[in-house]
């Protein structure tokens, strides 16, 4: 493919700029689809069906080609997001700014300062004022001799014994997980779930499975439930939590801002062996998201309360 030209000339217009801004996006996606195409000719030679040629991989080469194959559209899907930002705001870039408008007149000039006049005479005394506040208060006086103590009064009833306390307590149940390794994730529109495989402290009546996705609470009991989701840039995806596969509303922070930092906090009433997932969902098309590495990239935690 050859490289692209472009005009070499020192007195573009705004319109001519745009118009180069646009065409350099084109060149790009058009660069895109070779790679693409060519990821896609690497897979037909490993599996025998390019035309004219015959494959001879082993499994291994042909996991390998659809691991980098699948690296790379991911790569690919970040580009398209940063391209069509591009593109939007070339398309909103006004071409003509409207002419300047003419210089005012100029005021006139104020008159010259005069001259100070006489100091009039002293005028006649006022009337007195109102007393003023009260001064600061005094050196405090020597402390007076120590009376003597008084005799002991009589020993109240004893007060009704309270409840016992709860055994174990409700908090016994409680867990918490995070992620803190980061990397892209695909997030689909039906949602995608978050794992947490970098720190898991659970009781034992709360597990962790489904590659670290899922948590079952095999408690009843009345819980609240919080959340945390941290990206490396801002997007435009929401969050939810997912309790015994229903999306729950009330936990939801839709995509109606692009944000960086996603957090929620419910109370909810679960069942024995109830299920929770945390989601990213996209609004209308497939999106891409960065979680934070060497931190909080994602968090759950869950806590009985009665």
């Amino acid at each position: 493919m050859s490289q692209p030209e472009f005009p070499s000339t020192s007195n573009l217009t705004r319109l001519d700029s745009i118009n180069q801004v646009i065409s350099s996006i084109a060149y790009e996606e058009l660069a895109l689809s070779h790679i693409v195409n060519t990821e896609g000719e690497k897979i037909q030679y490993a599996v025998g069906t390019l035309p004219g040629l015959s494959g001879g991989s082993t499994i291994e080469d042909v996991l390998e080609i659809n691991s980098g194959a699948n690296n790379l559209l991911g790569t690919i899907l970040e580009n398209q997001i940063l391209l069509n930002g591009k593109l939007m705001d070339a398309l909103q870039a006004p071409v003509y700014y409207g002419a300047t408008g003419p210089t005012g007149a100029t005021g006139p000039e104020g008159t010259a300062t005069g001259v100070t006049g006489p100091i009039g005479v002293l005028g006649a005394i006022g009337p007195t004022g109102p007393e003023g506040l009260p001064g600061p208060v005094g050196d405090a006086g020597a402390t007076g001799a120590t009376g003597t103590d008084g005799g002991t009064g009589a020993t109240g009833p004893t007060g009704a014994t309270g409840a016992s306390a709860p055994t174990p307590p409700p908090t016994a149940t409680a867990g918490f997980a995070a992620n803190t390794a980061g990397g892209l994730i695909t997030v689909l529109v039906a949602g995608t779930n978050i794992a947490f495989p970098s720190v898991q402290l659970l009781t034992s009546d709360i597990t962790l499975t489904s590659s670290n996705t899922l948590f079952t609470v095999n408690t009843a009991g009345y819980y609240r439930v919080s959340y945390h989701v941290n990206t490396t840039a801002t997007v435009l995806l929401g969050t939810r939590l997912v309790i015994n596969a229903a999306n729950i509303t009330q936990s939801t922070i839709p995509p109606s801002l692009s944000l960086s930092q996603f957090y929620n906090e419910i109370e909810v009433n679960l069942s024995a062996a109830s299920t929770i997932q945390l989601q990213m969902y996209a609004p209308l098309v497939a999106g891409a998201a960065t979680l934070l590495g060497s931190g909080i990239g994602a968090s759950m935690m869950i806590i009985r309360l009665s």
